[in-house]
């Protein structure tokens, strides 16, 4: 770390003078002399978020609500905008199938395949390639 180990007032004065791991370390350090102390779990849970690390943000934040009442409103919203984050993740990974409100196109079917075949190069080259087809059909 830089110059203190104190965690600056707002993310954007801590993104101008440390990188966003320095700063989660900085504030697991400030989780760990101050455990009872929300408003230090929540800067941790913020920067998780940043960090895209999910399930460790949830946990934070869950422990905020825990320890405060005044965060249950956000928890309750920030938890089911994590979840679909780590749905999300997922999706793009080729691990689980989007919902659709709508019937989807064609071609989506074919990008969705893509997404399945992960490090399988010539299959996902494949199903693009049958994606964009169908796109300019």
């Amino acid at each position: 770390m830089k110059k203190t180990d104190t965690l600056p007032a707002t993310l954007s004065a801590l993104i101008q003078e440390y990188s966003i791991a320095e700063g989660i370390q900085m504030a697991e350090q400030q989780v760990r002399e101050n455990p009872a102390k929300a408003l230090c779990r929540h800067s941790l849970f913020q920067l998780l978020c940043v960090a895209g690390d999910w399930s460790r943000a949830l946990h934070q934040l869950q422990l905020c609500a825990r320890m405060e009442a005044n965060y249950t409103q956000e928890a309750r919203l920030y938890r089911e905008l994590v979840r679909c984050e780590m749905f999300r993740h997922t999706v793009f990974q080729g691990e689980q199938r989007p919902g659709f409100l709508l019937p989807q196109p064609v071609w989506v079917e074919s990008l969705l395949a893509a997404l399945a075949c992960h490090d399988d190069t010539g299959e996902v080259d494949k199903h693009r390639n049958t994606a964009l087809e169908a796109i300019t059909d």
